[in-house]
C-alpha cells in the first residue's frame, strides 16, 4: 500500500503537536505508506463523502473511514447580500444561482475544495484546499458564541440555524439521510473502484440503522472498539480525544485486520 488515506471527523484527525501518535500514523508507518489526511474536526457526513471522493480521485490504495454525528450542517459561506436580494426577487421558485457569475456556490468538480478547512490548525493541509464556498460544522459550534471555532456569521445566519433546529430538524431523519449519503459513496468504492477500505460504522449505523449496512461485505467493516467507544476517562489535550495508549490499541487491531483481510495473498 503506497498511499493510505484517512477520512472522518475529529477522532480521525492527527494532532500536529503530538506527531506520530494517531492510530492512522502508526498504521501507515507499519506499511511504509504515505498517509494522506482528509479528516477535519466537526464536519458533516456529506463532507466525509467528499473526503472519500477526493481520495478516489487521488487513486489511493487504502482508505480508513470514520463517520461523524448527525448534528452537523452544511451552509454557504456568507457573500454579498445584494446578490441574495436580487436572486430572491428574480427566481421565485427556482433557487439556482449558477448564472450569477459573482456568487460562489458548490461545484461538483471541486470536490473537497468546496469546504472551509481554514479554522482548524490540526486539519488537513493541502494546497488544493483553497477558495471554499461552504461551511461544514456541528450546529453547536455555529450557534453558540462561546465556542472556539469562529466563522464570523451574521446574526441573521445564526438565527436561521437556530430556527432550523427548532422547527425543521429531526435527529433520527437526519441520521437516516446520513446513512443514505455514506452508503452511496461506499457503493461507489465497492462497485466502481479497486480501492480497499475499512469503515468504522459508529455513530450513524447504530441500533435500527445497522440494517442499512447489510449489503456491505463484512471485510470492509472495522468490527473493533474504535476511537468513539473505547471507554476511558480522558481529559487530555490530544485533538483526537483519547490517550496515546488507546491510539496504539486501535492501530494494533487495524494492522491485524488489514493483514488478515487484504494482504494475505500478497505475503
Amino acid at each position: 500500500m503506497k498511499k493510505v488515506a484517512i477520512c472522518g471527523t475529529s477522532h480521525f484527525c492527527l494532532d500536529h503537536e503530538n506527531q506520530g501518535t494517531h492510530f492512522s500514523e502508526i498504521v501507515a508507518k507499519n506499511y511504509n505508506s504515505q498517509l494522506i489526511v482528509y479528516s477535519r474536526d466537526g464536519v458533516s457526513n456529506n463532507t466525509i463523502a467528499l473526503q472519500i471522493e477526493q481520495a478516489i480521485s487521488e487513486k489511493v490504495d487504502f482508505i480508513i473511514i470514520g463517520l461523524g454525528y448527525y448534528d452537523r450542517i452544511d451552509i454557504p459561506i456568507e457573500q454579498d447580500k445584494k446578490l441574495l436580494t436580487q436572486f430572491f426577487d428574480s427566481y421565485m421558485n427556482f433557487f439556482n444561482l449558477r448564472d450569477q457569475k459573482n456568487y460562489k456556490q458548490y461545484s461538483r468538480e471541486n470536490l473537497l475544495s468546496n469546504i472551509d478547512y481554514s479554522k482548524y490548525n490540526n486539519s488537513s493541509r493541502y494546497d488544493f484546499l483553497q477558495n471554499p464556498c461552504m461551511i461544514s460544522e456541528s450546529i453547536n459550534n455555529l450557534i453558540f458564541t462561546n465556542n472556539v471555532v469562529k466563522y464570523d456569521l451574521s446574526k441573521n445566519t445564526i438565527n436561521a440555524i437556530k430556527s432550523y433546529v427548532m422547527y425543521m430538524y429531526d435527529a433520527k431523519f437526519k441520521q437516516q439521510i446520513d446513512c443514505w449519503v455514506i452508503n452511496n459513496i461506499l457503493r461507489k468504492l465497492v462497485y466502481e473502484t479497486k480501492i480497499n477500505f475499512l469503515l468504522f460504522p459508529y455513530p450513524i449505523f447504530t441500533k435500527e440503522f445497522v440494517e442499512e449496512l447489510k449489503w456491505l461485505d463484512k471485510k470492509f467493516i472495522a468490527n473493533i472498539k474504535g476511537p468513539y467507544n473505547l471507554k476511558e476517562e480522558y481529559n487530555g489535550p490530544n485533538r483526537y480525544h483519547t490517550s496515546d495508549e488507546v491510539q496504539h490499541t486501535i492501530a494494533k487491531q487495524l494492522i491485524k485486520i488489514i493483514d488478515e483481510r487484504f494482504l494475505t495473498n500478497n505475503k
